[in-house]
């Protein structure tokens, strides 16, 4: 199933009122950016949860430093 619309030139009528359109939509949506929420920080899964402190660096070195002795551990037992 088919819609027959007049052409003129390159763009026919259906593609400018489709353009139109979307020149409104995006226009309502920029217009509505600031009232618009943070889904990540807003969701209940985050509420209770607690920011990451500078010790998670500490840990992070730690696990590195036990996996490089493992193997080097590994390696010289070959």
């Amino acid at each position: 199933m088919g819609l027959i619309v007049k052409q003129d030139g390159q763009r026919s009528q259906l593609r400018d009122r489709v353009a139109a359109e979307l020149r409104e939509k995006a226009q309502r949506t920029s217009l509505d950016e600031g009232a618009k929420t943070d889904f990540v920080e807003d969701s209940v899964h985050q509420r209770d949860m607690k920011q990451t402190t500078s010790l998670a660096g500490a840990w992070v070195a730690l696990f590195v430093l036990v996996a490089v002795a493992i193997l080097i551990v590994f390696l010289t037992l070959r």
